[in-house]
């Protein structure tokens, strides 16, 4: 399909109950149409925006509260299990399914119906979550924590589709800025939230936070949410159509590959030394299959599971290369923080909670800001600039 190197064109109409926009914008062949275009939208009443943007920033919080809630945590689940030796799995279980399967889901949105995937991550998202919160011993917590990462994999990525589809384009920067916000808030709140309710009840209650808050996001989602599903008005897709655009072959090459990868940063060093032949023998084989990912994906172009177009792209390619180092950055500080205050400076779960106030007021209030100041100059590079 040739592109279109005509501007998106916009066209907003105001009305008491509905926000009406019209949107002419370039689109790929039919893979991976989440985005509406050259159609007429509805976008809901203003006060059904607020509860489905309440649902997604609830989801969204509880998604990135789980990653740094059991930082602080960690200490008393070791004593309980007398597990010093799986310290590094309880973070490393939930980030291994959540890193493999992030691309997954995006492919999974681009066919199925996006509220009904979106609510199926919440359910996975809430059953490891119970049974983190009721594990009997070490290895229950580890699986616990890995169902949760499959499922907290594609409540991000979805509740960024719903939000396109919730609210016009021009108001879109300042209600991802929020989510942004939110799971800022989130990671840098979760030490603190996880030393009190260690501190005052139990480790447990680190998990079983979870149930509720999930819960009336899930029922949000479920009652008001309404998103098309991609290629509506076209021909019904068969169980093996909808496999094949999986991109089986990537699959199979990226999840392996990236297990291989998480394993051998998680084990080397700690368990084996980084000479250790498994280790080199895991990381060669990561190596050897993101090579053969990255060929499949050249190979396969617009049905790739990650579209050469869009990787290629220079902003997307910045945009992602800053997240990545952004990101990791981030986990790191709200991951080790609070241990190296207990661990080292001796101080309470709660107190090393506490300690974490400062970034999380500093962290919170520049997202907010940049928010306001992107939708206000329609710039974005500078406040990444500054962020360095």
């Amino acid at each position: 399909m040739e592109a279109n190197t005509k501007a998106d064109t916009i066209q907003v109409v105001a009305t008491p109950s509905t926000t009406t926009t019209t949107t002419t914008s370039p689109q790929p062949p039919e893979y991976g149409i989440i985005a509406p275009a050259e159609e007429e939208v509805q976008y809901p009443r203003t006060r059904n925006v607020i509860f489905i943007m309440l649902g997604l920033h609830l989801a969204t919080f509880l998604v990135a509260l789980d990653r740094t809630i059991i930082a602080t945590a960690i200490p008393a689940i070791t004593n309980d299990f007398d597990s010093l030796g799986d310290v590094g799995w309880y973070s490393s279980a939930y980030l291994l399914t959540n890193c493999s399967l992030v691309v997954v889901y995006g492919r999974i949105y681009s066919f199925c119906s996006p509220k009904l995937v979106y609510m199926a991550c919440i359910l996975l998202f809430e059953a490891g979550s119970a049974v983190c919160g009721a594990a009997p011993r070490s290895a229950v917590l580890i699986v616990g924590r890995a169902v949760a990462g499959t499922g907290s994999a594609g409540i991000f990525s979805g509740s960024i589709i719903i939000m396109v589809h919730t609210v016009p384009l021009h108001k879109r920067p300042l209600y991802m800025a929020m989510l942004g916000s939110m799971w800022g808030l989130a990671s840098s709140v979760g030490p603190i939230i996880g030393g009190a309710l260690t501190s005052r009840f139990s480790w447990r209650w680190c998990f079983y936070i979870n149930l509720p808050i999930g819960a009336i996001a899930f029922l949000v989602v479920g009652f008001l949410v309404t998103v098309p599903v991609p290629n509506r008005d076209g021909p019904a897709l068969s169980i093996y159509q909808k496999f094949a655009r999986l991109d089986p072959l990537g699959i199979i090459c990226f999840l392996p590959g990236i297990v291989c990868l998480l394993l051998a940063l998680q084990l080397g060093g700690s368990t084996y030394a980084w000479n250790d032949a498994r280790i080199i023998a895991a990381l060669v084989v990561f190596a050897v299959l993101i090579l053969l990912f990255v060929v499949i994906q050249i190979a396969k172009k617009d049905t790739a599971l990650i579209p050469p177009r869009i990787i290629t792209h220079r902003t997307i390619a910045a945009g992602a290369w800053f997240a990545f180092w952004l990101g990791a950055s981030m986990l790191m500080l709200t991951f080790y923080l609070p241990i190296y205050f207990q661990a080292i400076q001796g101080v309470s779960a709660l107190g090393s909670g506490i300690r974490m106030i400062p970034l999380v007021l500093t962290l919170n209030l520049s997202s907010i800001t940049t928010g306001i100041l992107m939708r206000f100059t329609g710039y974005s590079a500078p406040f990444m600039l500054l962020t360095l």
